[in-house]
């Protein structure tokens, strides 16, 4: 009898979030001399260092931490999964998490976008689960 064995690795390899300002991150950075282990997404509507808001990386967390097999990840996120209807899950294990309702084979998901770096879409989300909210409150 043949045994498989799961291992789990990083969705996302050679990408670390850090909650800091931009002046310690770069006192950190300097601290290491010309061996600088930091490099920064930058923003290129305005120019400065990427900052993803709380409650995206809150609600990707809550998604990635279910280690559910049927998470998806998305390192480009076509115009029409943006058009999505803003909605909160109201029961489960996503209670809580605002993102946008796509479908994605076939099945109906929330969709949590960090801008400018990725988005996680999670799994099956039943419509009686979820809220829909006026102007993505």
């Amino acid at each position: 009898m043949m045994w498989r064995e799961k291992n789990l690795v990083p969705a996302v390899s050679g990408l670390v979030f850090a909650l800091a300002t931009r002046e310690a991150l770069d006192l950190y950075s300097r601290s290491f001399g010309d061996a600088r282990p930091v490099n920064y997404y930058w923003d290129r509507t305005t120019n400065a260092p990427l900052t993803v808001p709380a409650k995206a990386m809150e609600d990707f967390i809550t998604i990635a931490s279910t280690l559910d097999e049927d998470l998806i990840y998305l390192t480009e996120i076509s115009a029409k999964l943006r058009e999505g209807q803003t909605v909160r899950v109201k029961n489960g294990p996503l209670a809580g998490i605002t993102g946008k309702i796509v479908r994605i084979r076939k099945s109906r998901r929330i969709l949590v976008e960090l801008p400018g770096t990725l988005a996680i879409a999670s799994t099956y989300v039943k419509m009686e689960d979820v809220e829909v909210l006026e102007n993505g409150e």
